[in-house]
């Protein structure tokens, strides 16, 4: 299935299968599913979660002291 996807202002599409993971997303992006958080319909999901429909936003964590 395609989803589009936000990558901070980026919006990208993306094939995916129906049993991928955000976090399969995240590893097909190339991104460190440690360094990302992933907003569906603005709120956050767990990386475990099968993929789903909606507004899918992903975005980099910040840290600092």
């Amino acid at each position: 299935m395609k989803i589009e996807v936000s990558i901070g202002k980026e919006r990208r599409e993306v094939e995916v299968n129906e049993e991928d993971s955000f976090e399969d997303l995240l590893i097909s992006l190339n991104l460190n599913p440690e360094e990302y958080i992933v907003l569906v319909n603005g709120k956050p999901v767990p990386v475990e979660e099968k993929i789903r429909e909606g507004e899918i936003k992903i975005l980099k964590v910040v840290s600092g002291g």
